[in-house]
């Protein structure tokens, strides 16, 4: 409730306005001397700018059973938050669980509606990880590829480290090339080595551990190899990089990394 007071008698145009609400248009009002005019301003839901939140509204409420769709019922929840920031973390929140869940496509058109790269780096993080464990790794890497923050390197490495896996070296050492994070960039090369090590390729296992710039992923590399040879009896081998594992970790500055 509202009052305007010390009003000149006359004609008056009255609007208002509220944060997620439009109202009728603008209203003419007479305004009598010595008498008080009440007016009620009837507002209404604004309607979404964004297509991809109006679209996902329509197919919310026809689902929306807290039992059988938790997550359907946490989004209608999210987008009644005032908070622009706040109701932008939340769905950041619930793509994440979306993606968890195997559930993609709902995760991605959910991201669509985060404008804002700090936040929806991590929700197409977990997208893509979750279409390299199903080995769509061309979607993956193309919604890996749209992250502009520091989530991209995780979602690369574990593609990178899914293509090992299913026997595609050369595009898994490609897509490596292609990480900035260093850190994760040393953990994909170093599952790739243990990876080559097991298959009993010693000499490509060997040549990729010395590519790896981060010490302490390089140490643990160096010694996945030296495990392999000792079970194939080839201790003296094994001794020496078990040797240059432990060269390099005392290169490490973090203590508890280093221990």
């Amino acid at each position: 409730n509202y009052e305007l007071i010390g009003l000149l008698p006359g004609s008056y145009v009255l609007s208002a306005e509220s944060k997620g609400y439009r109202s009728g248009g603008n209203l003419r009002v007479i305004v009598a001397a010595g008498t008080n005019t009440v007016i009620e301003i009837k507002m209404f839901k604004a309607e979404f700018k964004n297509p991809f939140v109006r679209d996902m509204l329509m197919l919310l409420k026809m689902k929306a059973n807290p039992e059988e769709s938790p997550l359907t019922c946490a989004l209608l929840v999210a987008i009644t938050i005032e908070d622009d920031n706040e109701e932008t973390k939340v769905f950041a929140d619930i793509a994440v669980e979306y993606a968890k869940a195997g559930q993609c496509d709902q995760a991605i058109l959910i991201a669509k509606t985060i404008e804002d790269a700090d936040y929806n780096g991590r929700p197409l993080a977990y997208i893509a990880v979750e279409y390299a464990k199903t080995g769509k790794y061309d979607q993956a890497t193309q919604v890996a590829n749209t992250i502009v923050n520091d989530y991209k390197g995780w979602p690369l490495a574990y593609i990178a480290v899914e293509y090992a896996q299913a026997g595609q070296y050369d595009r898994a050492i490609l897509l490596t090339k292609a990480i900035k994070d260093t850190f994760h960039k040393a953990w994909a090369l170093a599952e790739m080595v243990a990876m080559y090590a097991k298959a009993g390729q010693y000499d490509e296992a060997i040549q990729l551990a010395q590519t790896i710039d981060n010490a302490f992923h390089k140490a643990l590399a160096l010694s996945e190899i030296a495990v392999r040879y000792t079970e194939t009896g080839q201790k003296d081998k094994a001794f020496q990089l078990l040797s240059q594992a432990i060269q390099v970790a005392k290169t490490i500055e973090d203590t508890y990394y280093e221990s």
